[in-house]
């Protein structure tokens, strides 16, 4: 049955979490013995790193110990069933067999533990991608190794490389085991994304992982924060001057007026003006897309934001809004 029936829920987070428990049960192992064991598994990736560049067994066993017994594993967060301690091992293990599997190609280390840093990259960084919504964090680390390391060993070999053209066969070779290696990280890690999205398409009719992070809710939830209306307030990203300038210039929004502005909104928190913070205005507005009765698919999901969307980007070109 894939992620089940269809409603406002069913695509609004990653899908790894849940699947991961349901990995875990199928191999008889509780799950949060089975986030434990990732947490390791991140501990060792993390002193082998320490270990391939300094050569120093005492110090990489050290690091191990440290990150092993770090306290937050065993903190009450840690002991609920939440993702985000999940998560954070896999954001660590992506970087870190990252971080091995491409310096050691550049280093020639043998190329069987090579690929095999490279498949846990791929597919960590596939769970890491598919457990939250806000992955584009990761980027700027991810670069740095990824190109940082081969242009550093290019540099090396530059500066001691004397007689350059004797020398360009043996650094072709090492380029090309540095381009097997990500091309086995590329599909490690594209792999599992795009078979979620394929399965959202088939089930859903939607070729994307959450909709939260990607398609046309998050285009129109940005459009109407941008929308200059009333006091800005802290951590309000729309307010209820915000709400009132759009509802003028947008009938979808209009259409979600009647529930945001319900004093009963449970979202409103008992606050005069309904000032919704950030981390639920996203699902305010998504149970008001559902009692207004666009959330039996997910075609009509993208469908009813994007024209929301549309209506808003259009008031703000054409002068009828205010907008940065």
């Amino acid at each position: 049955q894939w992620l089940g029936r269809f409603d406002n829920l069913t695509l609004a987070k990653g899908p790894a979490y849940p699947a991961f428990i349901a990995w875990t049960h199928n191999i008889g192992v509780p799950v949060k013995v089975g986030e434990q064991l990732t947490y390791l598994l991140t501990a060792l990736c993390v002193a082998g790193c320490v270990w391939i560049v300094t050569r120093r067994r005492v110090l990489a066993t050290v690091v191990f110990l440290i990150f092993a017994f770090d306290p937050a594993s065993f903190s009450v967060t840690s002991a609920d069933m939440l993702r985000d301690s999940w998560y954070a091992s896999l954001s660590l293990l992506f970087l870190a067999s990252l971080f091995l599997a491409v310096y050691g190609a550049v280093k020639r280390v043998r190329i069987v533990w090579v690929v095999l840093a490279g498949v846990i990259a791929g597919v960590s960084g596939a769970a890491f991608w598919l457990c939250r919504e806000e992955g584009t964090w990761i980027f700027p680390s991810a670069i740095v190794i990824a190109l940082g390391l081969p242009l550093y060993g290019l540099a090396s070999w530059w500066r001691t490389t004397p007689d350059r053209r004797a020398d360009r066969k043996r650094l072709a070779r090492r380029g090309g085991r540095v381009g097997i290696i990500m091309a086995v990280i590329g599909i490690a890690l594209l792999g599992p994304i795009v078979y979620v999205s394929a399965e959202n398409q088939s089930h859903y009719g939607a070729t994307l992982v959450s909709d939260v992070a990607s398609g046309e809710f998050p285009r129109a939830y940005a459009d109407w924060s941008t929308v200059r209306a009333g006091k800005l307030r802290p951590l309000i990203p729309i307010s209820r001057e915000q709400r009132d300038a759009v509802y003028r210039v947008s009938s979808a929004a209009r259409e979600l007026q009647p529930y945001l502005e319900d004093p009963q909104n449970p979202w409103c928190g008992g606050t005069k003006h309904c000032d919704i913070p950030g981390a639920f205005m996203g699902f305010a507005l998504r149970d008001a897309a559902t009692s207004a009765g666009h959330f039996h698919s997910e075609r009509e999901v993208q469908s009813f934001f994007g024209r929301l969307a549309q209506q808003i980007h259009m008031a703000c070109e054409t002068g009828r809004l205010t907008c940065t």
